[in-house]
Formats: structure tokens, sequence, C-alpha cells
């Protein structure tokens, strides 16, 4: 989802101009997802699913992006994502060693998703906000009638 939300905003510019290269993008995703469905679900059954979905989001996200980029020199990435991206590193890493290393019960997996969304959180919050967010807030909080 969080893929999808930075990355997404590419199928909205695509299917203004472009429906047809978003529908081949899609058709794309599906073929991507059942090929890497049909391998990763034999071997690693309902985790392989997850995972042959998320490729194909990556790849269906990847491509609007480049896409996007090439056609209307746009790109949702800047350099403000840092923060979003290392803030995932450390709860994703601790994540991934709990489900790993311990019983993989659904206790765990409840207690992996909990801590991971709690650490989350507290990264983003520890992290901090943008420059541009926090001037933002200054200037409207100083000249909105509203405050």
């Amino acid at each position: 989802l969080l893929l999808n939300g930075v990355m997404g905003i590419g199928e909205s510019i695509l299917l203004i101009n472009r429906p047809s290269i978003n529908l081949f993008n899609t058709a794309g995703a599906v073929v991507v997802n059942l090929g890497l469905g049909i391998v990763l679900i034999e071997k690693f059954g309902i985790y392989g699913a997850a995972l042959a979905t998320f490729c194909a989001f990556v790849v269906l996200n990847g491509a609007r992006v480049l896409e996007v980029y090439v056609l209307y020199k746009i790109q949702p990435l800047t350099r403000y994502h840092v923060r979003g991206v290392v803030a995932l590193i450390v709860p994703g890493a601790l994540m991934v060693f709990l489900i790993q290393h311990f019983d993989p019960s659904l206790s765990i997996h409840l207690i992996a998703g909990f801590t991971f969304l709690l650490l989350y959180v507290g990264m983003l919050v520890i992290l901090g906000r943008s420059e541009e967010r926090r001037v933002g807030k200054e200037c409207r909080s100083r000249w909105s009638p509203y405050h």
C-alpha cells in the first residue's frame, strides 16, 4: 500500500491523456502476478502469493513512474521521501527478524505487525517533518484568517 500510495499517482496522470498505456500496464501486472504466483505459491504457499502480488505492484508502479517521467517530465519521488524509507527499514527489519526467529504462530504475526506499526509511527515522529512542511504550517497559521 505504501508503494502504491507514493507512486500510484501515475495512474491518474496516465488515465487523463493515455488510458491505453494504463490498460497495457495493468494487463502486464496481471501477467506478472499470475506468472510469479504459479511459481511462488508452489514453493512458498500464501507467502508466495503475497510476494507475487508485491512484485506485480513494483513492476506496475515502476512502469507508471517511468512513463509519466518520459511523457510529462514529472516524477513523484523527492529527497523528502528518504525519511519514510528510513522509518520503514528499522521496524521492517525487526518484523522480519521476529517472524523468522520465532514460532510462526498467529500471536507472533500479530505481535510483529503491532510492533511494526508502533515503531514505524515512532520513527516518523523522531525523524520529524520536512522543512517545507514546517514552513508551510507556520505560514498558514500566521496568515490564515481561520486561526
